[in-house]
């Protein structure tokens, strides 16, 4: 080992001594790839501020259509549910037509518009999103988007019926796919948030998303279907506001 450490010390002496003088050329220059923003605090707080509520509105509203539809699905079959032990008690004969508790399990076809209105709905949204972004401007699609997930919600508080308040849903979580790519890239965009500040900004709107994600949850899962579907009509509401709002984009 003493050999070895010998060998490493004369190799950082012979380093020193021949790189001692400083070399008669210099490095090219280059120019950034993104034109870089200067940002003070004051202007880096009104962004993060306005990012985040985009971010927290869309997630808060997607999340709740996830868990909402099923909700509805069994708000309608305990409704019919309720009808029937009515005609029960005053139709003794029928008595072998007394409802159970496996008629407001969301199961068998349920399933399937399930997997119609959230995977199906994702799995185009989401490429479409990343398509359209590239195509037209920050704020008129945004909004676009947000005004169509505010009229669903609108047109569902009027109790269509279940089918088309499932159409209805699709169109809401078409919506929030869309919308999702946008959030998925903002955090990140150095257009918007100066690289310095790149970090802050992006773990500040990401944290208040993940809250958009507990508050739409548990309003989809604790409140009844349409108080919660007044909660995402007002909270996309805001959404358009926000964007408006959003002149840098």
């Amino acid at each position: 080992s003493s050999g070895i450490n010998a060998e490493y010390g004369l190799a950082i002496l012979i380093l020193h001594f021949c790189t001692e003088e400083e070399p008669d050329w210099e490095l090219p220059e280059h120019e950034p790839l993104i034109g870089l923003i200067d940002l003070d605090e004051r202007d880096f707080a009104k962004r993060v501020t306005k990012a985040s509520l985009f971010v927290f509105c869309n997630i808060s509203v997607g999340y709740g259509v996830i868990i909402l539809l099923p909700s509805i699905i069994r708000e309608h079959k305990l409704d019919l549910m309720d009808d029937s032990v009515v005609k029960f008690h005053y139709n003794r004969v029928n008595i072998d037509k007394q409802p159970n508790c496996d008629d407001i399990i969301v199961h068998g076809d349920d399933l399937l518009i399930l997997a119609a209105v959230s995977g199906a709905a994702n799995a185009i949204g989401r490429p479409l999103g990343y398509f359209l972004r590239g195509i037209f401007k920050f704020r008129p699609l945004q909004s676009f988007i947000a005004l169509t997930t505010a009229v669903s919600y609108s047109i569902m508080l009027s109790e269509p019926g279940l089918t088309i308040e499932c159409v209805l849903m699709g169109v809401a979580t078409f919506s929030f796919s869309i919308q999702d790519a946008e959030v998925s890239i903002l955090p990140y965009d150095l257009n918007y948030f100066s690289p310095p500040l790149l970090s802050l900004g992006a773990g500040i709107v990401i944290c208040v998303g993940m809250l958009g994600a507990i508050l739409g949850t548990s309003i989809a899962a604790f409140f009844a279907s349409k108080t919660a579907i007044l909660v995402c009509l007002n909270i996309s509401v805001i959404q358009v506001a926000v964007i408006l709002l959003m002149k840098e984009k």
